[in-house]
């Protein structure tokens, strides 16, 4: 199977969100998937790695813990279990080519509460401090240090340690984990989740924005326009980005904000 590339628009679905026909434009499919990744580097959901999309993607984020609070918020959302049936329909047929529907993830096998967890894996350690939370030992150091620090005495810094993934409270729609920390102090954790859209079934909004780009892509775009005059002509002034400020709106619930 090739390369993942996105494909937020099916050729059974181009009448009806305004764009021309393969007939009438050879190259329409070609140019809803630049659209679409173009949305994807847009919104975010695409790593340095090049891996990542707003349809079902596994990522993995080190996250320092707030101080005093167990909790954290994944950058990617909405996080969503996926099961092993769909990952294997996905990945063989799907709906029409599989290159344009399934991005590689790892399928979910552990729950939480009888609910299908979205995290893979999870691990914890006491890492470097920030942000001045650090604990002074005036009888072995001349200031204020932290564990990490006193660690390397030691023979280096923690190792990490699992984190069970049933006892993870999660909220999909925010991102939100509950991370079970026990007795082993830790402060920074290592998760791997799931993350996007069912490719079968992708918001409106996504697929608007999609045939908006590509309207933009053939010229013929109407959500651009900065201006229109006429004085024995009609003289049209469009914006110059392909996704524009209207564009934007369709994808702002999309936008990613990397948690720190």
């Amino acid at each position: 199977m090739a390369e993942f590339a996105p494909m937020y628009i099916k050729e059974s679905e181009l009448k009806t969100f305004g764009l021309p026909v393969v007939a009438k434009q050879k190259n329409i499919l070609s140019l809803v998937q630049s659209a679409s990744t173009l949305i994807d580097e847009h919104c975010g959901r695409v790593e340095i790695t090049g891996k990542g999309s707003l349809v079902y993607s596994t990522y993995k984020e080190r996250i320092y813990l707030p101080e005093g609070r167990p909790m954290i918020r994944v950058s990617y959302k909405p996080i969503i279990g996926i099961p092993e049936s769909t990952r294997a329909a996905l990945s063989t047929s799907g709906d029409g080519d599989p290159n344009f529907v399934y991005t590689g993830f790892i399928a979910n096998t552990q729950y939480f509460r009888g609910n299908l967890s979205p995290i893979i894996s999870c691990s914890g350690r006491f890492g470097m401090a920030r942000r001045g939370s650090m604990l002074s030992y005036p009888q072995m150091f001349p200031g204020p240090v932290d564990l990490y620090t006193i660690s390397g005495v030691f023979g280096g810094p923690p190792n990490w340690s699992s984190v069970p993934v049933e006892g993870i409270e999660f909220d999909e729609r925010t991102g939100e984990l509950y991370i079970p920390i026990g007795l082993y102090p830790i402060n920074e954790v290592e998760v791997v989740y799931n993350s996007g859209f069912d490719p079968r079934n992708m918001p409106r909004a996504i697929k608007n924005a999609c045939a908006a780009v590509v309207l933009n892509f053939l010229g013929k775009g109407g959500t651009g326009v900065k201006s229109i005059s006429g004085a024995g002509g009609v003289n049209v002034v469009m914006d110059p980005s392909l996704i524009d400020s209207n564009i934007e709106i369709f994808l702002r619930n999309y936008l990613v904000t990397l948690a720190t």
